[in-house]
């Protein structure tokens, strides 16, 4: 189990080097990845105060699942109806031996966004840059990528991914988040959601230091408390609440507290990517739980 969640070293190679692309021109870059964690899951469930007492460095906190929102940029609640939750149910009770019955394929033929700006919600007044991307393009308002520099870097990630697994396609042929995806890409999907539910029920959910070893997220804090948007670890987040665990550890850097008050610091604000009302109506709907329009689950009839 250990094997198939860890990300290739050739997957992290391609985003560390477009990233130290994007970040170089504003004088940052990724260096060796710490693996110094400090796991703070029996001193705060705060993610601010985790920030602090970490002092930069890696640290782990206990976060309830009902807090965590899985498929980028969809905002699923992992404890909520949600197409990875469902899929793992479904063939739990026998309704859906291969994914051409399960819900996953229903949901990636009825969730197709066009854009960036439909993947991130914004059916109207979406700046330029946003509605010419493709839907790979999405960035979010405190992102520091623009459209162009994250199509890059997914493309090449997602291509990455698919040579682990064998498979020969590039990210044409579609993406975990959304639909069209081919046949056989959806299939994969399909088939790591069966492995990793049967492999926790089986063994128990086990983390470990490594780079993937964690589920990862950035927390999304306002005046009411927090919410998780899972980075990585979205089968993992579903096959946990798919048996009916109450929380999951959660592993986060420094710079993953985006904090609602601090809108107008946001990179993708600043460079008038976003509006202030639009970057916030985003926070809010993830924050939430909440789909972007067009992505409607489940599907009506």
């Amino acid at each position: 189990m250990r094997k198939r969640r860890r990300l290739s070293s050739e997957v992290f190679n391609y985003a560390k080097t477009t990233l130290n692309a994007a970040l170089g021109r504003v004088g940052y870059r990724l260096g060796k990845i710490d693996k110094f964690i400090v796991d703070l899951r029996e001193v705060t469930a705060d993610p601010i105060e985790g920030g602090y007492r970490a002092g930069g460095r890696p640290f782990l906190l206990e976060v309830p699942l009902e807090k965590c929102r899985i498929l980028p940029a969809s905002g699923f609640s992992c404890v909520a109806p949600n197409p990875f939750l469902d899929t793992m149910l479904a063939h739990v009770a026998g309704k859906a031996t291969g994914y051409s019955a399960s819900p996953l394929r229903r949901f990636y033929e009825t969730w197709q966004p066009a854009s960036a700006a439909e993947v991130v919600g914004l059916a109207a007044g979406a700046a330029e840059p946003l509605r010419a991307a493709p839907p790979l393009g999405f960035v979010f308002p405190w992102s520091g990528l623009d459209p162009k520099e994250s199509h890059i870097l997914w493309q090449r990630i997602i291509a990455a991914d698919y040579r682990e697994h064998g498979i020969s396609h590039s990210a044409q042929a579609g993406w975990k988040g959304w639909g069209p995806i081919d046949e056989e890409i959806g299939g994969l999907e399909f088939a790591r959601l069966v492995s990793v539910y049967e492999a926790v029920k089986a063994q128990g959910y086990r983390r470990n230091d490594e780079f993937n070893g964690d589920i990862g997220g950035v927390a999304l804090c306002n005046d009411d408390g927090f919410a998780v948007l899972v980075t990585a670890g979205h089968h993992r987040c579903a096959a946990l609440a798919a048996l009916d665990y109450r929380s999951a550890p959660i592993r986060f850097l420094a710079a993953d507290i985006i904090r609602r008050s601090e809108v107008m610091h946001w990179p993708n604000v600043r460079s008038g990517l976003f509006q202030p009302e639009q970057a916030l109506a985003i926070f809010d709907r993830l924050f939430s739980g909440r789909q972007p329009a067009g992505c409607v689950w489940p599907p009506a009839g």
